[in-house]
C-alpha cells in the first residue's frame, strides 16, 4: 500500500537486509526509512527495538518520497536488517569542559568523527558510553525509566557538587548529579530492580557509576543488545 504524502517522522534509516529474512520477505530494502511500528513513531533506533519486539509487526516506510506500510509476522529470531548508524549531527553532544577530557587531548589531523564530544544517553545504552547526566532533559528522563534503558554509564568525577562543578569546567547549565541518579535508582520497583554500582578509579573524585536494571532471562526483541530495552522486560 502506498500513498503521495511523506511523514513528517524522523524514522530510522535501513542500511541492509538479509536475503530470505522476515524483512526481505516483507519487501523491505536498504534505503527504506521505517518512521513507525503498530502506530507508534520512531525517534531512533532505542525505539525501532522497544516496539519490534513484537511477534506482529505494522510498520510505516518511506520509500522515493511515498509512505508505504508493510506487514510482518516472525518467530522468535531477529528481522533481518541493519539499521544505519547516526550522523554526528544527531547525536547529543557535551558542552563541558572537564579539565581531564580526552578528546581535547587527542592529537590534530585523525579523522572528523574522532573529535566528536558525544554526552548521549542511547549511546550510553547501545555502546556502553560515558554520560555526564549534565545536560539531560525531564522528557529524557521519563524516557529512560518509560523504556527501562539499562545499563547507562555515568561520570561521576565527584560527589561533592561544587568540586563537581569545578571539574566539569563550570558549564553554563548546572545540572546536580545526585538527585537524577536517585531518581533513576527509584523509578524501578519491580522485582528485577536497580542496581548502582561505583568503581572508584586512581582518586576519590575520578569515578564511574553504572545504573542497572537487572533484565529477565529472555528478551522477546530477539538482540542481547536491546534486551532490557523491550516491552517483555519493560513489563
Amino acid at each position: 500500500m502506498t500513498s503521495c504524502a511523506p511523514s513528517q517522522v524522523e524514522g530510522v534509516l535501513v542500511a541492509s537486509v538479509r536475503p530470505r529474512s522476515a524483512a526481505a520477505r516483507a519487501g523491505l530494502r536498504a534505503g527504506d526509512r521505517i518512521v513507525a511500528i503498530n502506530g507508534a513513531p520512531l525517534r531512533d533506533a532505542i525505539d525501532f527495538h522497544y516496539h519490534a519486539g513484537e511477534a506482529r509487526l505494522r510498520l510505516q516506510i518511506e520509500r522515493d518520497g511515498r509512505t508505504r506500510h508493510s506487514r510482518i509476522e516472525r518467530a522468535r529470531g531477529h528481522l533481518g536488517l541493519e539499521l544505519e548508524a547516526p550522523r554526528p549531527g544527531e547525536i547529543a553532544t557535551c558542552a563541558n569542559k572537564c579539565v581531564f577530557c580526552f578528546i581535547h587531548q587527542l592529537p590534530k589531523g585523525m579523522r572528523k568523527s574522532l573529535y566528536v564530544k558525544d554526552d548521549d544517553f542511547r549511546l550510553s545504552f547501545l555502546h556502553g558510553n560515558y554520560i555526564t547526566l549534565t545536560d539531560l532533559e525531564d522528557t529524557e528522563l521519563r524516557r529512560i525509566e518509560e523504556q527501562r534503558l539499562s545499563p547507562l554509564y555515568v561520570s561521576v568525577h565527584a560527589m561533592e557538587p561544587d568540586l563537581r562543578h569545578r571539574l566539569l569546567g563550570q558549564p553554563a547549565v548546572r545540572g546536580e548529579l545526585m538527585p537524577r541518579m536517585e531518581r533513576l535508582a527509584r523509578s524501578c520497583s519491580c522485582p528485577n530492580g536497580m542496581t548502582a554500582r561505583t568503581s572508584s578509579a586512581r582518586s576519590a573524585t575520578s569515578r564511574a557509576c553504572i545504573l542497572r536494571w537487572r533484565p529477565r532471562p529472555w528478551c522477546p526483541s530477539g538482540s542481547p543488545a536491546i534486551a532490557s530495552a523491550c516491552r517483555g522486560c519493560a513489563r
